[in-house]
């Protein structure tokens, strides 16, 4: 199978939650194309978009619809499950079949050979999964299960990292853990992963072994995580008296800390850019940060709805708030910015050519 070039392969653009992508430098707000993506199966809008080789790739609900780059004009749709995250690779698309079994669905539709991982039913939700030779390692969450009758023993919600052997069908190791699993971030180059819970980051080896080789960071209230470029962990978290961004080295050490005086909430990861710039998103402002200190503070001109950020090549920022489509600069100012018919449903992504695709309630435009 051909490898593809994949942009924004995952919710927050990839598997650090970098929510950065490496191409584009703003765009002109002229309209290339504009189709209309509703289904009349699944009336719900668009959540992500992702682009693999020349195509672009659209879900929503438990639907996942391939489309050309080129015009937008729909290829094929695929029906999914609903407990996994979106996935996308340079092979394809990581889902989940009917009978739960894992596979790699290319972008032709063609599916591949279906992997039974243990443990994976409908009682799980798989946050991660990657292949390494003959190797499976994936992370997934088991919901609470509800008692049978009166008396019995009830389970509360658990997480597992799994290392797992296709040859053999049997495990290389497991990391077992209780709570809520909120998140699992990956990153290839440093080979390490870090599970986020509600209440502690775990950051190890991809290919740890063993319970010694975690390091456990205990926090109050963890809000979001993401990777840096170096792979320290990056953490927005609350105490009793405020909100904090912190970064962690692997070792679980404090590299830094900032408060977030007067800030209540943060709507998304912190974004990462190869150069350690980070741009922290509340509901009505946004924040660029290096070095553990706020460089400046910018207001979004249009603070309706929850907004959305991906951050481009030249360090600037694509922010999508309710039906509008605004351009941060790198200094902080208001570059230029588009109204829609309808509100942006899914973060702004920008292409090799720095052509940017919208999601909307009912249409992808496409701007250059």
């Amino acid at each position: 199978m051909t490898k593809s070039t994949v942009i924004n392969g995952r919710r927050f653009a990839d598997g650090r939650n970098s929510s950065y992508l490496p191409f584009g430098a703003g765009f002109q707000g002229q309209e290339v194309w504009s189709v209309e993506t509703a289904l009349i199966d699944d009336p719900l809008p668009p959540e992500q978009l992702a682009i693999v080789g020349s195509d672009l790739v659209l879900k929503y609900g438990c639907t996942i619809n391939v489309r050309t780059q080129a015009d937008g004009a729909s290829r094929w749709l695929h029906d999914t499950r609903a407990n996994f995250a979106f996935q996308a690779t340079e092979d394809g698309l990581v889902t989940l079949n009917q009978a739960g079994f894992l596979e790699m669905l290319g972008m032709d539709q063609s599916p591949g050979t279906p992997l039974s991982l243990p443990f994976l039913s409908d009682q799980t939700f798989l946050f991660f999964s990657t292949r390494v030779e003959d190797e499976m390692r994936y992370a997934y969450s088991i919901l609470p299960q509800p008692t049978s009758a009166p008396g019995d023993p009830s389970f509360g919600p658990s997480f597992r990292y799994s290392r797992y052997q296709v040859s053999s069908q049997d495990f290389l190791w497991e990391l077992r853990g209780e709570g809520e699993l909120r998140d699992v971030l990956y990153h290839e180059g440093e080979n390490r992963i870090c599970l986020a819970t509600a209440e502690k980051l775990l950051v190890l080896p991809a290919d740890a072994a063993a319970d010694d080789a975690v390091v456990s960071i205990e926090l109050e209230e963890i809000l979001w995580a993401s990777l840096d470029n170096e792979g320290n962990v990056l953490c927005v978290h609350r105490t009793e008296e405020e909100l904090r961004l912190s970064r962690f080295g692997a070792d679980g050490a404090v590299m830094w800390e900032l408060v977030l005086a007067d800030i209540s909430n943060v709507v998304q990861p912190p974004a990462t850019t190869p150069a350690g710039v980070i741009y922290l998103l509340s509901p009505q402002t946004l924040f660029r940060i290096k070095d553990g200190q706020i460089e400046w503070s910018a207001m979004i001109p249009s603070p309706e709805g929850r907004p959305m950020m991906t951050v481009i090549a030249d360090e600037s920022v694509l922010l999508a708030a309710g039906s509008t489509l605004i351009q941060i600069l790198a200094d902080g100012k208001t570059g230029r910015s588009l109204n829609f018919a309808e509100p942006v449903t899914c973060r702004p992504v920008v292409d090799e050519t720095s052509k940017v695709y919208v999601g909307t309630k009912s249409r992808i435009i496409c701007l250059k």
